[in-house]
């Protein structure tokens, strides 16, 4: 215990220096900006006091020229003289000049405390439901996949054509149909609340932009099936050859196709084949590994940012039980969180693939979908009972006090 609570030391400190060359750096950019921006603003005013300038000198070359005249009995002088004064009469323009200000924001402790992983949170020793949620429309249609906008809300697919956005409690929010009328396959909800779902029968990735459902892309002899909005704000979608000979991930940006991620580095296939209807979902970890629920291969694969593969994980269960992943999440300590809807267990992986623990005390009925909000309570709907249960498992460790 002793040498893990040293290594701990070392680990923070080593972090502490990186925060403080990091801090650093961002403060000497800043410093470098202003004075960048003083030297820009003092040229355009050299430049605009010269021009005064020079015109303050033509002005009084006239001045002379005009007591000249007036003083000459050359008629002639006088009768070709052109008067100069529309030459002056345009006010010369107020230069823009933008200074810098500096508004200091509040610091959050608590967000600071969030990157310190090993002291941010700790589990609790039985999860809990918070929430209990059972709709008219979960009764009648069932709920499928789930994506939460906030830690109060949350939009939910289930067997018809309608994408719905509930609260805590229950209560129907917003809703909208697809655009072709099919049921989707999948959502997620971006960065700035738009809901990106996938259409397998239309083989389209549309988004529902707070006003109407648009087609993003339309896919050619590939079907869509799970989505995920990237922290950097890319969409990945896994989706499977029409003739489910072949499956990969792949990667949009800018409404075009940018990464594809199919084999491994032998040039085997990383996910399975050979069925539509056997669902595969993803996630991405907050150090970008692409996280997918392979249901088929019985496995979850996750691969790098860069398509290399990292682990496969196939279960933590006794012989005489299968595993069945349906749902994948991730939450912000960088744990993966896989539904297994057979069992009606989650389990629990550390960012490295090892088995930590399962969620299995909260009376979980063939779990399916599966989010974490930003507090970390997971939102998962059952397939059978059409509910909505929200669970807390981690509980916040004494370092998160900021009044200690």
């Amino acid at each position: 215990m002793k040498k893990t609570s040293n290594n701990l030391k070392i680990g923070l400190k080593e972090q502490r220096e990186v925060w403080i060359k990091e801090i650093n750096i961002i403060f000497q950019n800043l410093l470098s900006d202003i004075d960048y921006t003083d030297d820009k603003n003092l040229r355009v005013l050299q430049k605009q006091a010269d021009a005064v300038e020079n015109a303050l000198g033509e002005m009084e070359k006239i001045i002379k020229e005009l007591k000249i005249l007036k003083n000459t009995y050359n008629i002639l002088h006088v009768s070709n003289y052109k008067s100069k004064i529309k030459l002056f009469k345009r006010i010369p323009d107020v230069p823009y000049i933008r200074l810098p200000n500096f508004r200091p924001k509040k610091i959050v402790k608590e967000q600071l405390f969030e990157q310190f992983d090993i002291l941010s949170s700790e589990f609790l020793d039985e999860p809990k439901i918070i929430s209990n949620i059972l709709t008219d429309a979960g009764r009648e249609n069932g709920f499928r996949c789930i994506s939460c906008l906030d830690d109060k809300t949350f939009w939910i697919t289930g067997w018809d054509s309608l994408i719905r956005l509930y609260n805590v409690q229950g209560e129907l929010l917003a809703s909208f149909q697809t655009k072709s009328g099919n049921t989707p396959w999948d959502l997620t909800v971006t960065q700035n609340g738009d809901v990106v779902y996938s259409d397998s029968k239309d083989k389209s990735i549309n988004i529902w932009n707070k006003i109407e459902a648009k087609e993003l892309y339309k896919l050619q002899n590939w079907i869509p099936h799970g989505v995920c909005s990237s922290i950097n704000g890319d969409i990945l979608v896994i989706m499977n050859s029409e003739e489910c000979s072949e499956t990969k991930v792949v990667r949009y940006s800018n409404f075009k196709a940018v990464q594809t991620i199919q084999w491994d580095n032998v040039g085997q296939p990383l996910y399975s084949s050979g069925s539509l209807f056997k669902y595969k979902y993803l996630c991405e970890n907050r150090n970008m590994d692409i996280c997918v629920a392979d249901n088929y291969a019985k496995a979850v694969v996750v691969v790098s940012a860069k398509g290399n593969i990292r682990f496969r994980y196939t279960g933590h269960l006794s012989a005489t039980k299968v595993f069945y992943p349906n749902g994948i999440t991730s939450d912000s300590n960088g744990k993966i969180l896989v539904v297994d809807t057979n069992n009606s267990l989650i389990h629990i992986l550390d960012q490295d693939g090892q088995f930590i623990r399962y969620i299995e005390n909260c009376g979980l009925r063939n779990p399916w979908g599966i989010c974490a909000d930003t507090k970390d309570n997971l939102a998962i709907t059952e397939l059978i009972t059409g509910k909505v249960k929200k669970i807390q498992y981690y509980s916040k460790t004494k370092c998160m006090d900021t009044h200690h």
